[in-house]
């Protein structure tokens, strides 16, 4: 059994893991991230495991980490007791990632209405090299708010 995660007063890297920016990359950065979660003493991995399928799944299929040799970028942190921050870096798109409602015959586009939901806060800004970086603060513990004021942009 996995210690609880110690009270984090400054923030703490649990992983960060390049991969190609392919389909496949979806499952293993949502097992990496449980591994991840597990071994740092976080009980409960629901909500950042369907955070991380939703970010990855739109950096794969939206942004040009999806062109031959692209590459998406997982982080993840953890920000206070019971708190991880997932960080999804890719190589950017002519879009900028906003959450919408669609239509109720389109078969996708809820994503990141589905982060927003369960998540504290969440929102894009400019990656480093160049690209988004789209994040998300989660509870691990399930005993905080969901973000209120929607999906922000930095």
């Amino acid at each position: 059994m996995a210690s609880s995660p110690a009270p984090a007063t400054t923030p703490r890297l649990l992983v960060e893991i390049m991969v190609p920016g392919v389909d496949s990359s979806v499952p293993l950065l949502r097992h990496v991230l449980k591994l991840a979660l597990e071994l740092a003493g976080h009980d409960n991995s629901y909500a950042a495991r369907l955070v991380t399928s939703e970010l990855v799944t739109n950096a794969v299929e939206h942004t040009f980490s999806a062109r031959s040799g692209g590459v998406v970028t997982l982080v993840l942190t953890e920000i206070g007791n019971g708190m991880v921050r997932i960080e999804v870096m890719d190589e950017g798109a002519f879009t900028v990632p906003r959450c919408r409602i669609p239509q109720m015959d389109e078969c996708s586009g809820r994503g990141l209405l589905l982060v927003r939901d369960v998540s504290v806060r969440c929102g894009c800004s400019d990656g480093p090299f160049g690209g988004h970086v789209v994040w998300a603060e989660v509870s691990t513990s399930g005993s905080a708010s969901p973000a209120a004021d929607g999906f922000s942009h930095a």
